[in-house]
């Protein structure tokens, strides 16, 4: 999903997510993507790329999200998981 945002991504890939470029919407701002809407909860949990993709990338915090280098994009993402991780281990 960094790469169909900063346009880097192959052509088929890009052309399935799009992103929130209104600039009235406050998504905007936040680099969201469209995620689109389906009629079951077995949909929502699908695979898809124009499902899953969009909406791991808009659950991603912002401090990920709005790096502009691929290299410090890959460090923070790195580290927000782990501490995804270290803060379900400490909890169990």
């Amino acid at each position: 999903m960094f790469d169909v945002y900063h346009r880097t991504a192959p052509g088929y890939l890009a052309n399935l997510c799009s992103r929130c470029d209104n600039h009235r919407l406050r998504s905007s701002a936040h680099r969201d993507f469209i995620t689109r809407r389906t009629r079951t909860r077995l949909a929502d949990s699908s695979f898809r790329p124009t499902i899953a993709g969009p909406a791991a990338w808009n659950a991603l915090p912002a401090s990920v999200r709005n790096t502009d280098s691929h290299a410090a994009f890959c460090r923070r993402l790195k580290t927000y998981l782990f501490s995804l991780l270290i803060g379900l281990i400490l909890y169990v």
